[in-house]
């Protein structure tokens, strides 16, 4: 999940699903060397974690419970990085340390864009930050935050498309449950496309691995139903609608199928669904030609 040095990792998350406290845990395990939810580092390594987000009490608390490291070295701020006299003075600072992996936390804060929609901006954005991990010889990682317009797993980071474009490796970082996340890759330049894990808070923020299968359990898919009828009580929805709204694809398809099976639901047209009230029941043949043969929405959908 950290790749090779000079490389660009853009980790992209739902709006407080712990982004920081994700990277700040997996920091402090590869800075002291030690397995993390299963994946192991080559061995210790020396890391800059850039925290440009977090309250003073809030970063505190955090060090002192996720844990300290010889090899771990926090910032508060950085110069401008849109300039070339503030990269100039960061990447000084960053040599004293010579970090073989640095975190910024956001990318949204470190480089303010005029308009984070702005693909040429964009671009520009990410090649800056790409020379910074070459110029340094280190694996940088930025935080992001999901946006709501696009359902492809590849572009959920919110504005431009290509700041995904110009990483070497995206990761989706989503919620399943209140206390389930998932970590997923959804690009990759070294063959590790589509790769997860799914992980459980565990202690004070701290994280354990899970089966991979957890958002298959009978409660996660009686809820997402419970959820996905609810949001159907207003009218019709498309999927790309629904997924816009409570995200989790496979998991989506997988309840619209069984919603469907079940004649709870129908499709009005190709691609949407409303609510079956009681009193009606399913078309039959409508059922038999639209459901592919496991229950699931067909793929055009």
């Amino acid at each position: 999940y950290i790749p090779y040095p000079s490389s660009l990792v853009m980790l992209v998350g739902e709006s407080s699903a712990g982004k920081t406290v994700l990277g700040k845990d997996m920091a402090y395990h590869l800075a002291e060397g030690l397995d993390w939810v299963g994946t192991s580092p080559s061995g210790e390594l020396r890391v800059i974690y850039v925290d440009l987000e977090s309250p003073e009490n809030v970063f505190r608390e955090h060090a002192e419970i996720i844990g300290r490291s010889e090899n771990l070295v926090f910032a508060r701020s950085v110069p401008a990085l849109d300039s070339p006299a503030g990269t100039a003075e960061f990447l000084s600072v960053c040599r004293r340390f010579s970090p073989d992996v640095l975190f910024l936390d956001s990318l949204t804060e470190a480089w303010l864009v005029q308009d984070e929609n702005d693909n040429a901006e964009a671009s520009r954005q990410m090649t800056a930050i790409k020379m910074i991990a070459k110029s340094l010889g280190c694996t940088v990682v930025v935080t992001w935050n999901m946006g709501e317009g696009n359902v492809k797993e590849r572009f959920k980071a919110r504005g431009a498309t290509a700041r995904v474009d110009r990483s070497d490796l995206v990761l989706n970082y989503t919620g399943l449950t209140d206390n389930t996340r998932q970590l997923k890759i959804v690009k990759s330049r070294y063959g590790t496309l589509n790769k997860v894990l799914t992980l459980r808070f565990a202690g004070e923020l701290g994280f354990e691995a899970m089966a991979s299968d957890v958002t298959t359990t009978p409660s996660a898919i009686a809820d997402l139903a419970r959820i996905v009828k609810d949001q159907l009580q207003s009218g019709v929805m498309t999927r790309k609608e629904l997924v816009a709204t409570l995200g989790n694809d496979d998991l989506l398809d997988k309840v619209l199928g069984r919603l469907f099976k079940a004649g709870e639901v129908r499709r009005p047209k190709h691609g949407s669904y409303e609510l079956v009230v009681s009193s009606e029941s399913p078309n039959p043949r409508e059922k038999d030609s639209e459901e592919t043969s496991d229950g699931s929405p067909t793929a055009d959908d």
